[in-house]
């Protein structure tokens, strides 16, 4: 990827969002619009390390860069975790810089905001809220202009429909003068065309310490073709680097070559309970097998816990280490076809066939898709096509979770995996009551957005939280 969008010869959108993401600050925040920046900066970004800041793209090592990311070193703040923050998903583009604005000042951090000329539009009295702000957390705007909505000429409409209709409809530029815009509203302005000079414009504006604009002119005729240009380019690196590690494994199989062997297959219910019912009901799942001997909890009880079955695969390396990975089968009512019962058949099945099984250490190339590396190559083979989607999917995660573990190892001892206890041990599961499938009504939504804030700013808390409140 950072080659394939070096050697880019014009200043793109995936290199737009590459260079911002490597170079901000620490101690910084980020901002992110939707339909393109977010997207862009979810397929392209790469931050960067704590130790020494990549060079920028499309620029050569230089006096002035070196001085650039020694300031940019000094700047690094208090060293908190990036805060990444977008408004409702990939999709809508109202009120993001007023939202942006006040996501930097509920900070009190430094804030880059990347987006579209479009949402930049959309929301142009937001500029109010950035004037006269000296003494606030500074905002920096990085808009994106390609003069339209840039996201719909990757969609089938546009070889669908004529240029004359696809462009008022669906391109819709605008043509605004955003130095005009700018200057209305006293915010200091810069004007970026080419990829050398971002690096420059982005360290002016954090060094103002106040609000900013930098308005990036793109193509938005040429913004498709470059996106599909890089990701053919790192396609053929990844099927590359793929085809000689699967040549190597091949070459190395007779003298036992670098793979975990599956030694172990196991499993246990669980049930945990929750705050509320399932939005989801049982009556509409598929029936239990007819050879079932286990017990069904009654229907009530179904819907006021969320059931499933905790696999764990055990391998060994060559070495005799052993690694332990750990997937969730859980089938929801109504939404798959198998039941609980039919996939713990299938379980029983497939792990019958899956010890012995040798996962080459080459599998974690494949993004997850380990049904040929995993389960074609035990004796399923053919059937494996057949196992219940929910099966595969915690199977594979189980594989997937293994290798981790493997790859994880300092090299000493039982490996990773296998130092702690087995997680299908009883007390090792919480009883406690899980907050899952919650739908909060609009008169809950502020105490569950509090909540939300705390649980995510929490030590040891989770990275992200999604919250969907029910409006009439």
């Amino acid at each position: 990827m950072a080659h394939a969008l070096g050697v880019l010869p014009v200043l793109s959108e995936p290199g737009v969002a590459r260079t911002v993401s490597q170079l901000l600050p620490h101690g910084h925040a980020l901002f992110l619009g939707n339909s393109m920046p977010i997207r862009d900066m979810d397929m392209y970004a790469q931050p960067r390390t704590h130790d020494a800041p990549p060079a920028q793209l499309g620029s050569s090592s230089s006096v002035a860069q070196q001085q650039r990311q020694q300031r940019q070193r000094a700047r690094r703040g208090d060293g908190a975790p990036l805060r990444t923050a977008a408004n409702r998903g990939a999709s809508g583009i109202d009120g993001v810089l007023s939202t942006a604005a006040g996501f930097a000042e509920g900070l009190a951090r430094p804030t880059t905001l990347v987006v579209g000329d479009l949402s930049f539009l959309h929301d142009s009295n937001g500029l109010n809220m950035l004037r006269g702000g000296e003494a606030r957390a500074p905002l920096t705007v990085v808009l994106v202009n390609n003069n339209g909505g840039g996201i719909f000429s990757f969609l089938p409409i546009a070889r669908a429909v004529a240029a004359e209709q696809f462009e008022p409809l669906w391109g819709t530029p605008q043509n605004a003068d955003f130095s005009n815009l700018c200057r209305a509203h006293g915010l200091p302005y810069q004007r970026v065309t080419a990829l050398p000079a971002l690096g420059a414009a982005l360290d002016a504006a954090w060094g103002l310490n106040r609000h900013s604009v930098i308005e990036v002119v793109t193509e938005r005729s040429s913004n498709v073709r470059w996106h599909r240009w890089v990701q053919r380019r790192v396609a053929r690196a990844v099927q590359a680097h793929h085809h000689a590690a699967a040549q190597a494994q091949a070459g190395a199989e007779e003298g036992g070559g670098p793979h975990l062997e599956v030694v172990g297959v196991a499993w246990r219910r669980f049930a945990l309970p929750l705050t509320r019912a399932l939005t989801t009901t049982a009556t509409s799942a598929a029936p239990p097998s007819p050879n079932s001997q286990l017990p069904q909890p009654p229907l009530q009880q179904q819907q006021q816990a969320r059931h499933g079955l905790l696999v764990e695969l055990t391998f060994a390396d060559a070495g005799g280490r052993r690694y332990r990975g750990h997937g969730e089968v859980a089938p929801l009512p109504s939404l798959h076809a198998e039941s609980l019962d039919q996939c713990e058949a299938q379980l029983q099945l497939a792990a019958d066939a899956l010890r012995g099984v040798r996962l080459p250490l080459h599998a974690r190339l494949l993004g997850g898709r380990l049904r040929a590396a995993l389960l074609e190559r035990s004796a399923l083979c053919g059937l494996a096509a057949d196992l219940a989607p929910s099966v595969r999917a915690g199977l594979e995660a189980a594989a997937l979770d293994g290798l981790a573990q493997r790859y994880s190892d300092s090299g000493g001892g039982k490996g990773a995996g296998g130092g702690g206890g087995s997680l299908l041990a009883p007390h090792q599961l919480s009883r406690a009551p899980v907050h899952v499938c919650g739908l909060v009504s609009e008169a809950d939504e502020g105490a569950a957005v509090e909540r939300a804030v705390r649980l995510v700013g929490a030590p040891g808390g989770p990275g992200a939280l999604k919250i969907k409140v029910a409006r009439r």
